[in-house]
């Protein structure tokens, strides 16, 4: 029996965004190139045929251009970075969760499903919960069970995750339909998000 490595958290999320970002770098990589190209030909050019505080501009130009290619290769739309925001915030639950799993607590992270994954499944002496992570960055309140969010710069934007609860309610339900069919043992568990 060789040693499986537990899955760290974010994952799936994680992958998802590498995915992203690689679509979003080769779909536009020669749009980079006209921006960015003739940054880098007008250094070389001005570093090479001039004197030498011409070619300390060119440098200088190259430099910029080059720059300007990594920041713009590196910032995929939001709907991509909304993915590594995910992952971190996964990760940031998986360290929360530590002080259960020292206390004997069972912790699955990134559990992989047919249609996407569970975040976090932590199973332990008062029963089994399925965590939702979510990073949202502000200040969050709970009305009628449905997260709530107000940004701390911006208080004028409010959003509502009013999807996030029937998910995890339902997600929950389909944990503990399993656990009864594998195990033949009635159980209930728990959504947390």
């Amino acid at each position: 029996m060789g040693f499986r490595r537990k899955p760290r958290a974010g994952r799936y999320a994680e992958q998802r965004y590498r995915e992203g970002l690689r679509s979003w770098q080769k779909t536009n990589r020669w749009l980079f190139a006209g921006i960015c190209g003739p940054f880098l030909v007008i250094g070389i050019v001005a570093g090479v045929v001039g004197s030498h505080f011409m070619a300390w501009i060119g440098g200088l130009i190259a430099g910029a251009g080059v720059a300007l290619w990594v920041a713009l290769r590196e910032t995929p739309p939001r709907y991509v970075e909304k993915r590594r925001d995910g992952a971190e915030g996964e990760r940031k639950a998986e360290k929360a969760l530590r002080a259960l799993e020292r206390a004997g607590w069972r912790v699955f992270h990134d559990v992989q499903t047919g249609y996407g994954n569970y975040d976090h499944i932590v199973v332990g002496p008062t029963g089994v919960y399925l965590i939702e992570s979510k990073n949202l960055m502000g200040v969050v309140s709970l009305r009628d069970g449905v997260p709530h969010l107000a940004r701390r710069h911006d208080p004028e934007e409010r959003l509502t995750f009013d999807r996030v609860r029937p998910r995890a309610l339902s997600d929950a339900a389909r944990i503990k339909g399993d656990i009864e069919r594998l195990t033949g043992r009635r159980t209930w568990v728990q959504a947390v998000v």
